[in-house]
């Protein structure tokens, strides 16, 4: 059984409780003022003092402070190199101009390659400027095509300029090889020089955008006469997708090589469209 202790009752409480007060107040009134005065001034002191003083620690901590070090070039990238330019002439009013660059870095790709290709007359002036973009995976080489330049007189040379380049470790998360099947040249029943052929996708996603750079080589195999690209959307998984370019105009090439090359920017995480359960038959 819980045996409750004896509570005194309510008045002798309070009167302890007055008792307690009483004796506080005596002790208060036989200190000596001179405490009160020196707490007093202690108090008034201290509150300004103690601003001050954060005031001056936090300038003093905030001076001493050295941030990291920021790089602002993360990769230390080799230049771009430009392989070769050329101008192609193609009809009296109609010039074709490329590039072929080369990334020589094994790890570091140009995921934005801003460029210009300066097109100069005899004594260095410039007549007219193309301006593009593109992007070039690590170790990688690639052409840059302009078809269809108007033709000038006076057009002697033409130079590559590269601008901003964005550079990045960025692996592509898929290895993507589409092929090219039944690569084809002719002449058209007007007289029209063409090439055709089927870009495959063998993997079992579909590819949002190909550009398909076309290159003839003449009869040497050295020397590029002709150039054209075109481009290739949505791709379907396992698709062989046929493409025909047509030259404007009716001139022939005596052909030795074509080149036929399939880009997909592997560096754009949007490439792929999607990946389907099912796929389609072989």
């Amino acid at each position: 059984m819980l045996k409750l202790p004896n509570l005194p009752e309510k008045e002798e409480l309070e009167y302890q409780k007055q008792e307690f007060f009483l004796s506080i107040l005596e002790e208060f009134q036989a200190t000596s003022k001179l405490w009160f005065y020196f707490l007093g001034a202690f108090v008034l002191i201290a509150i300004p003092a103690g601003i001050l003083m954060k005031n001056v620690w936090t300038s003093s901590f905030i001076s001493q402070y050295q941030p990291p070090a920021v790089n602002t070039v993360p990769y230390q990238a080799v230049p771009l190199r430009v392989l070769k330019t050329e101008i192609l002439p193609v009809t009296d009013t109609l010039d074709s101009v490329y590039s072929q660059i080369f990334n020589p870095n094994s790890d570091i790709s140009a995921s934005d390659i801003q460029y210009e290709l300066l097109l100069k007359g005899s004594g260095g002036n410039i007549l007219n400027t193309i301006k593009g973009d593109s992007y070039l995976l690590a170790g990688e080489s690639k052409f840059l095509l302009s078809p269809t330049v108007a033709a000038n007189p006076l057009l002697a040379s033409v130079e590559l300029k590269f601008g901003e380049i964005h550079w990045t470790k960025f692996k592509p998360q898929f290895v993507l090889k589409l092929s090219v099947l039944q690569a084809n040249t002719g002449t058209a029943p007007e007289g029209k020089f063409f090439v055709e052929g089927l870009v495959r996708n063998p993997e079992g996603y579909r590819v949002k955008k190909v550009e398909v750079a076309i290159v003839v080589f003449d009869k040497t195999n050295q020397n590029i006469q002709a150039i054209n690209s075109t481009v290739l959307t949505d791709l379907l998984p396992l698709e062989s997708r046929y493409f025909r370019v047509i030259w404007p105009f009716g001139k022939t090439y005596p052909v030795a090589q074509v080149q036929i090359i399939p880009y997909v920017n592997l560096l754009d995480p949007g490439f792929v469209i999607q990946k389907p359960d099912k796929l389609p038959a072989r």
